[in-house]
């Protein structure tokens, strides 16, 4: 049912609706703390120039066709779309981090691209992907959308299984109990306000000295990005409150790419949290 209503309301007020929900949940939040001491300080021209290596271009060239053969060379699975794959991946080959944190890992996409790039790196580091869903499950979401394979046995095809550990658990109960830090840390899971509000705030505290955090699907200003006009609030809200509440924290979106992104566009919903 709620399929069918989202497919006949008008783009317009399925946005508003989303925010309205988006609003209502983030209230319900009390505040947490947030603290920038380990975030380093960028500017939009520091970002623009790590997306236009010409090293990364180059591998990029050789290595996403060994990807996209595996995934298609579109989002039509529902992962990340191609340009923000690139994007993620010349993030890594610029940063050479070595621990990564996923947060969502739905059917790999991400996961695959951190991992490859990673490798090509020669940073030798490590990824933990986290996702509610046990997502490489005999019935996981990979089989719900008719792909042919589980995001495991991707990486095994491309020899990097061991660079990945999968963990099923709620994202913040796994923040929460983890001892470990990271370099760089992925929010691409629950969308929800309060979910991305929660999740900011425990990332922070895992983030090693100079560690980037980057954010999917956020919409500056709360505006659409594709030509499609859909918006997500969510992490967008959270970051609006969470600047209020903290004004050394901000957020950088990395429109436009070097690149394509989706819909004929070169915007992305690619956001770094950086350190004013």
């Amino acid at each position: 049912m709620k399929k069918l209503i989202k497919t006949c309301m008008p783009q317009g007020l399925l946005n508003s609706a989303r925010d309205i929900s988006s609003r209502k949940k983030l209230a319900s939040i009390m505040p947490l703390p947030f603290t920038a001491k380990e975030l380093p300080t960028f500017t939009k021209t520091d970002l623009i120039q790590r997306l236009s290596s010409k090293d990364s271009a180059e591998f990029w060239s050789e290595d996403s066709r060994e990807l996209s053969a595996l995934l298609g060379g579109d989002d039509r699975w529902g992962g990340v779309n191609p340009g923000d794959r690139r994007a993620i991946y010349t993030l890594i080959m610029a940063t050479k981090p070595k621990t990564v944190l996923e947060i969502g890992t739905h059917i790999g996409a991400s996961t695959l691209h951190l991992a490859k790039a990673l490798e090509r790196s020669g940073s030798g580091g490590h990824i933990t992907t986290v996702d509610i869903l046990n997502v490489n499950a005999e019935n996981g979401p990979w089989r719900d959308i008719g792909m042919t394979h589980c995001p495991l046995d991707y990486l095994k095809k491309l020899r990097l299984s061991d660079s990945v550990t999968f963990i099923a658990q709620k994202s913040a109960a796994f923040l929460k109990d983890c001892t470990e830090k990271f370099d760089f840390i992925f929010l691409d899971g629950d969308h929800g306000a309060d979910t991305v509000y929660i999740e900011v705030s425990a990332a922070l505290a895992k983030l090693n000295k100079g560690g980037l955090i980057l954010l999917h699907d956020y919409y500056p200003n709360g505006e659409a990005l594709f030509p499609d006009g859909s918006i997500i609030y969510g992490p967008y809200r959270a970051m609006e409150r969470i600047a209020k509440e903290n004004s050394d924290i901000t957020t950088i979106n990395l429109s436009p790419l070097p690149w394509e992104s989706k819909q004929g566009s070169v915007n992305t919903s690619l956001t770094i949290i950086s350190r004013k």
